[in-house]
């Protein structure tokens, strides 16, 4: 899966937090910065945390919807029914007719994608430079689902026409009894339960060391589905494992407003095998990140090392992302957030992003947005922060 979470802050500061997470979400980022939180932080209860993204830039929904809303396979059916019963000039003009409305509406399908993310979570942290600890929980889903439109089923139909072209009223074979044309989706749902702790060494002035031993619950999804019937769904083909990991993060404030931080999450590899037999891998993601920050302002940038394959390839494309953000605070009331997250792997899918936080005595909610014209993302997270 791509590095990052749909906390809002983070979220609508261009997707960073390596250097300039909090409490509240050090446990996503870096565990590490439990160690160099401000010292105004002493505790937060984050809870939820919620997040989805959307990628339909092909307006696949819309699409698929349309044609099976028009019954076009079950038309074309229809009328090789009704010719092989009585062939005539009028039952052939409608196979013709339903036949190059399925080839039409087939060929809308072809080669459209949509990807989907979803995340809910919730965080408990206590900051200090001795010892610190914060407990999360959350569930993240992602992948992808593409119309797969086979050459083979355009190829059946068309031969029916030529057929029919040809004044051939010989009966005919029904295409869609065996057409390979499907809805293909394939992604993963990753449940955690994770501790993250963290201390100050005093090494090079103070580092802060942090580590985050999680259980995880991983669900993987690949299925194919008939065109006429498929919806989306995180629920088919679906195959579920259990796994430790672990997440290993540093950080380092120099005391003039600059810190830097540098994490590596899930540092044990993993593979999973789907339903229909494909390997999904978790490897280690490892980003770098430095921020500044005043009582007034934060501005953070984080950048993935590694390039991150996709989860669901040929549905999605790889990410490597590069992050900047500007956080400004009015009164720690209110918060205004600006960012833009690049993607070294593929410019197309890069994003601006922003959000707003509103903190009245200790309570506070937060809101992120991110998009672009072809993608939109929303996070929402409430909590209590003193």
């Amino acid at each position: 899966m791509p590095f990052g979470t749909f906390d809002p802050r983070s979220m609508a500061m261009g997707g960073t937090g390596v250097a300039a997470g909090t409490s509240a979400n050090a446990g996503f980022f870096n565990p590490a910065l439990l160690a160099t939180a401000h010292k105004d932080e002493d505790f937060s209860l984050e809870l939820p945390i919620l997040g989805i993204r959307v990628a339909d830039q092909d307006e696949f929904i819309d699409r698929l919807d349309t044609f099976q809303n028009n019954n076009t396979i079950d038309n074309f059916s229809a009328a090789i029914t009704a010719f092989n019963a009585t062939p005539s000039p009028a039952t052939k003009d409608t196979v013709v007719s339903t036949g190059n409305t399925l080839i039409t509406g087939l060929n809308t399908l072809s080669n459209h994608d949509l990807e989907i993310e979803v995340m809910a979570g919730a965080v408990v942290g206590v900051p200090g430079k001795k010892f610190a600890v914060s407990v999360f929980v959350a569930s993240r889903a992602m992948g992808g689902m593409a119309l797969n439109i086979t050459q083979n089923d355009l190829s059946n139909i068309q031969v029916i026409l030529d057929q029919l072209a040809a004044n051939n009223f010989s009966p005919i074979t029904d295409p869609t009894t065996n057409m390979t044309s499907a809805v293909l989706g394939r992604g993963a749902v990753v449940s955690e339960v994770g501790i993250a702790l963290a201390k100050e060494f005093e090494i090079f002035g103070g580092i802060g060391v942090g580590m985050t031993p999680k259980f995880q619950k991983i669900d993987t999804f690949d299925y194919a589905l008939n065109l006429e019937t498929a919806e989306v769904t995180f629920n088919e083909g679906k195959k579920s494992y259990n796994s430790v990991n672990f997440d290993m993060g540093l950080g380092k404030d120099f005391k003039n407003h600059w810190k830097v931080g540098t994490v590596i999450k899930n540092l044990l590899p993993k593979s999973y095998t789907t339903a229909l037999g494909n390997t999904l891998e978790m490897k280690p993601q490892m980003r770098v990140g430095a921020a500044h920050q005043t009582s007034w302002s934060v501005v953070s940038m984080d950048l993935d090392v590694m390039e991150n394959d996709p989860i669901a390839t040929g549905f999605d494309t790889p990410t490597q992302y590069a992050g900047i953000g500007v956080e400004l605070n009015a009164f720690d009331l209110f918060q205004f957030r600006l960012g833009y997250r690049h993607n070294l792997s593929n410019s197309d899918t890069s994003v601006a992003t922003a959000g707003v936080g509103f903190s009245p005595f200790g309570v506070h909610i937060d809101i992120g947005l991110m998009g672009s014209s072809k993608e939109i993302a929303l996070g929402l997270q409430t909590g209590f922060r003193f």
